[in-house]
């Protein structure tokens, strides 16, 4: 699934615009020399794959609002891995049952047939199950980028105007740079502070709204 993450970062999230500046070149009178000068461009880069991942190990070193939309998700997909396990010992149960029997030569051919349809029910049953919870992972997964892409893009911006850069670029779109424009964990930084700030908003706005008329 780390296909649907890389292809969503790379497409959605905004690197900022580049700016330079060029200051006119000074001619000097005849004789002379000509001199012209020129602003040095700004750049960072952020790994965005560290900060919304699907890879378990990096996982705590994610975004928390990332970490809460994933545990969301995973929420929603254990009902469908429940039944997938479910159908998957139906089916290694089955499929014993029906090699014991063809090996045994006692079985009526007709035994072996309603087992073997038995059988292939369940594999399409299951092959079926796999699908849907690989589409259910995607759809689930893009909802979440999508909400929290924007905010992304806001941290992204922020880190930007903070440093003084004039772009950041996603890490993936660069074959080698230093480590020392790496500005991941700012950007992750910005991106908890705006998160925490929702949360408090939220809280002080519902405490108002359930509290007793005086």
């Amino acid at each position: 699934m780390n296909r649907f993450i890389t292809r969503y970062l790379l497409m959605s999230i905004a690197c900022g615009c580049a700016h330079t500046e060029a200051v006119a070149p000074k001619v000097e009178k005849a004789g002379s020399s000509v001199h012209s000068e020129a602003t040095t461009t700004k750049f960072a880069y952020v790994d965005l794959q560290k900060i919304i991942t699907i890879n378990q190990e990096n996982l705590v070193h994610s975004a928390d609002e990332w970490k809460e939309l994933y545990s969301k998700i995973k929420s929603r997909i254990e009902p469908l891995n429940k039944e997938i396990m479910g159908l998957e010992e139906k089916y290694d149960k089955l499929k014993k049952d029906f090699e014991t029997l063809h090996k045994g030569g006692l079985a009526k051919e007709e035994v072996l047939k309603t087992k073997y349809e038995e059988l292939m029910r369940t594999e399409n049953d299951l092959r079926r199950q796999y699908q849907e919870r690989e589409q259910f992972s995607q759809d689930e997964l893009a909802k979440a980028q999508g909400q929290i892409g924007p905010k992304i893009d806001k941290a992204i911006n922020a880190v930007r105007a903070r440093f003084g850069y004039d772009m950041i670029f996603h890490r993936e779109a660069l074959v080698s740079a230093d480590s020392k424009l790496d500005r991941t964990k700012e950007v992750r930084d910005e991106l908890n502070k705006q998160y925490n700030e929702e949360h408090k908003t939220a809280k002080q706005t519902t405490g108002k709204t359930a509290a007793p008329a005086a």
